[in-house]
Protein backbone atom coordinates (compact mmCIF):
# COMPACT_ATOMS: atom_id res chain seq x y z
CA UNK A 1 0.00 0.00 0.00
CA UNK A 2 1.51 2.82 -0.79
CA UNK A 3 0.56 6.89 0.78
CA UNK A 4 0.30 9.78 -1.42
CA UNK A 5 1.29 12.60 1.49
CA UNK A 6 0.47 16.11 1.39
CA UNK A 7 2.83 17.44 -0.58
CA UNK A 8 2.26 14.63 -3.97
CA UNK A 9 5.49 12.40 -2.53
CA UNK A 10 4.70 8.80 -2.02
CA UNK A 11 5.95 6.58 1.04
CA UNK A 12 5.24 2.61 1.53
CA UNK A 13 2.44 2.41 4.35
CA UNK A 14 3.63 1.09 7.47
CA UNK A 15 1.72 -0.08 10.37
CA UNK A 16 4.70 0.46 12.99
CA UNK A 17 4.59 4.14 11.87
CA UNK A 18 0.70 4.04 12.23
CA UNK A 19 1.29 2.39 16.21
CA UNK A 20 4.09 4.92 17.57
CA UNK A 21 1.98 7.64 16.11
CA UNK A 22 -0.81 6.17 18.29
CA UNK A 23 1.18 4.78 21.02
CA UNK A 24 2.85 8.64 21.13
CA UNK A 25 -0.65 10.26 21.55
CA UNK A 26 -1.72 7.97 24.12
CA UNK A 27 1.49 8.83 26.06
CA UNK A 28 1.02 12.24 25.44
CA UNK A 29 -1.88 12.25 27.48
CA UNK A 30 -1.50 9.31 30.01
CA UNK A 31 -3.98 7.27 28.63
CA UNK A 32 -1.69 3.52 28.33
CA UNK A 33 -2.49 1.52 25.28
CA UNK A 34 -1.26 -1.67 25.89
CA UNK A 35 0.35 -3.68 23.35
CA UNK A 36 -3.05 -5.60 22.44
CA UNK A 37 -4.83 -2.16 22.16
CA UNK A 38 -1.98 -1.45 19.53
CA UNK A 39 -1.98 -4.10 17.87
CA UNK A 40 -5.63 -4.11 17.60
CA UNK A 41 -6.48 -0.73 16.54
CA UNK A 42 -3.75 -1.12 13.92
CA UNK A 43 -4.45 -4.50 12.69
CA UNK A 44 -8.13 -2.70 12.31
CA UNK A 45 -6.62 0.26 10.30
CA UNK A 46 -4.70 -2.14 7.95
CA UNK A 47 -7.86 -4.34 7.51
CA UNK A 48 -9.82 -1.08 6.33
CA UNK A 49 -7.14 0.62 4.03
CA UNK A 50 -6.86 -3.04 2.15
CA UNK A 51 -10.01 -3.27 1.85
CA UNK A 52 -11.24 0.13 0.75
CA UNK A 53 -8.32 1.49 -0.83
CA UNK A 54 -6.75 -0.48 -4.26
CA UNK A 55 -2.88 0.05 -3.12
CA UNK A 56 -2.89 3.90 -2.61
CA UNK A 57 -4.24 6.24 -0.16
CA UNK A 58 -4.00 9.96 0.63
CA UNK A 59 -2.79 11.08 3.83
CA UNK A 60 -6.09 12.58 4.31
CA UNK A 61 -8.26 9.51 3.91
CA UNK A 62 -5.36 7.66 6.43
CA UNK A 63 -5.37 10.18 8.97
CA UNK A 64 -9.54 9.82 8.76
CA UNK A 65 -9.71 6.37 8.74
CA UNK A 66 -7.04 6.24 12.09
CA UNK A 67 -9.32 8.58 14.16
CA UNK A 68 -12.58 6.81 13.63
CA UNK A 69 -10.91 3.46 14.60
CA UNK A 70 -9.75 4.62 17.78
CA UNK A 71 -13.35 6.06 18.35
CA UNK A 72 -14.61 3.05 17.52
CA UNK A 73 -12.26 1.16 19.89
CA UNK A 74 -13.04 3.54 22.76
CA UNK A 75 -10.03 5.64 22.65
CA UNK A 76 -11.54 9.34 21.76
CA UNK A 77 -9.60 10.75 24.08
CA UNK A 78 -6.18 9.23 22.08
CA UNK A 79 -7.84 10.24 18.78
CA UNK A 80 -8.32 13.67 19.96
CA UNK A 81 -4.35 13.92 20.69
CA UNK A 82 -3.60 12.05 17.96
CA UNK A 83 -5.55 14.61 15.53
CA UNK A 84 -3.64 17.53 16.96
CA UNK A 85 -0.17 16.75 17.36
CA UNK A 86 1.32 13.15 15.68
CA UNK A 87 3.68 13.66 12.64
CA UNK A 88 1.29 13.80 9.27
CA UNK A 89 2.26 10.64 7.50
Amino acid sequence: MIVVKRDGREQEFTQRKISTSILNASDEIGQSMNRGDIKNVGGAIEKTISTKFDGRIHAADLHMIVLKTLDEFGFAAVAKAYDGSHEKY
